[in-house]
């Protein structure tokens, strides 16, 4: 079930100003309400509860400012600040996501085995697979992150990928991670450079799951101090949801916005949106 987020309409001043201040507080008491139960129910349990939250505060302030009389006679709203100044960055933040949660329904698969968890480089083969798996049903198993790096070893004359842990894949210089999702798995892709996670999110909203650049430490996306990391985004609940082959719990992960841009900066805020 989608729900979409109000629009939201208020007028300042006498009785509605003090009503507006009273909105503000309700709706910043709910969000806290819901960071706190977001954090400890199961992530994909959680997503319609966090969308109906989303959306209440958001109708009661729509439903609960000045009372409404019915009238026939044509309105002046010239001059009227419609949309308090407290709460104008919050929907401003909305308005740029998609209104409603949504994950595509995508098998994850770890990046390790093949290889082990201290030295594997098959992030992005893995990801590759978990594409193949979506796009194409193919199997999404260990097993075909070692044929995506025998393919990429005998592709590019390098001997790296046939270790179990594999080789760095990426989108510049020899290409390897585009030519294994062209050649291996016949897939298509456009590389951007984005500037907020609404670029990511509204390609998913569109059914495109995204690679991302970001940065992995201990199976913890982080800022600083970490090694290079691709990842996919795959959906939205006021988080961003991504399948991280890098950590065992990486499966419909969410990480905060401001967190993801943090990481996703670090490497040139790049993300690829597949299609088939």
């Amino acid at each position: 079930m989608t729900i979409p987020i109000a629009t939201v309409s208020i007028k300042k001043g006498g009785k509605g100003g003090v009503e507006s201040r009273f909105q503000g507080v309700l709706l910043l008491i709910i969000s806290t309400t819901v960071v706190r139960y977001d954090r400890e129910v199961n992530p994909m349990k959680r997503s319609g509860f966090f969308c109906l939250i989303l959306a209440l505060p958001l109708t009661l302030i729509m439903g609960c400012g000045q009372e409404q009389a019915v009238s026939t006679e044509p309105v002046d709203h010239s001059g009227e600040q419609l949309l308090p100044d407290s709460l104008a960055p919050i929907v401003g933040l909305l308005a740029d996501y998609p209104g409603y949660c949504f994950h595509l329904n995508m098998r994850w698969l770890r990046q390790f085995p093949p290889g082990d968890q201290y030295n594997t480089k098959n992030c992005g083969q893995a990801c590759g697979v978990m594409l193949g798996g979506y796009f194409n049903n193919g199997y999404v198993e260990p097993w075909v992150i070692t044929a995506e790096n025998q393919f990429l070893a005998d592709r590019l004359d390098d001997s790296r990928f046939d270790s179990p842990n594999g080789w760095y894949t990426n989108f510049s210089g020899r290409n390897a991670l585009g030519i294994l999702l062209t050649e291996f798995h016949g897939l298509h892709y456009t590389v951007y450079y984005g500037n907020r996670a609404n670029d990511v999110i509204n390609e998913v909203a569109h059914g495109h799951p995204v690679i991302c650049g970001v940065m992995i430490k201990k199976g913890r996306i982080v800022s600083s101090g970490g090694t290079a990391h691709w990842v996919l985004a795959v959906g939205w609940n006021g988080n961003v949801i991504l399948h991280d082959p890098g950590s065992s719990y990486g499966c419909y992960r969410q990480i905060s916005v401001s967190d993801f841009e943090a990481s996703w900066a670090t490497q040139g805020k790049i993300y690829v949106p597949v299609r088939r």
